[in-house]
């Protein structure tokens, strides 16, 4: 199997029992609109189809780059080096990570911005 398809048997099954229990719950206790389940197995076919093209694309790229990094740090004599290039490739991914920037936004707006005095 090559690996386009392990990655779409990977979505399945992580999609299809949230798509099953949520049309339970839809079609048993809670009264949907037509539209709207529609809507949602639309939005879940969408979510199959861009999470099995993403996930495909971060082990074509991310994936090797990240083990010749790790390479390449094994392969350093000094501790100093390996630790030094894990602050700044941590600190270069908190900074790269928009949702981190959010949450901080979102924090400082529930506080009332009393925690960007501090």
């Amino acid at each position: 199997m090559n690996l386009f398809q392990s990655k779409i048997r990977e979505v399945l099954q992580s999609l299809v029992p949230v798509v099953i229990f949520v049309s339970i719950i839809a079609l048993i206790f809670i009264p949907v609109n037509l539209q709207v389940t529609q809507r949602f197995l639309l939005g879940s076919i969408f979510i199959f189809l861009g999470l099995s093209i993403f996930l495909w694309g971060v082990d074509k790229s991310m994936e090797p780059i990240g083990k010749l990094m790790a390479e390449e740090i094994a392969k350093s004599k000094t501790m100093l080096f390996a630790i030094a290039l894990s602050f700044l490739l941590g600190f270069l991914i908190t900074v790269a990570e928009p949702d981190l920037l959010i949450l901080g936004i979102q924090i400082e707006s529930a506080s009332g911005g009393k925690l960007g005095q501090v």
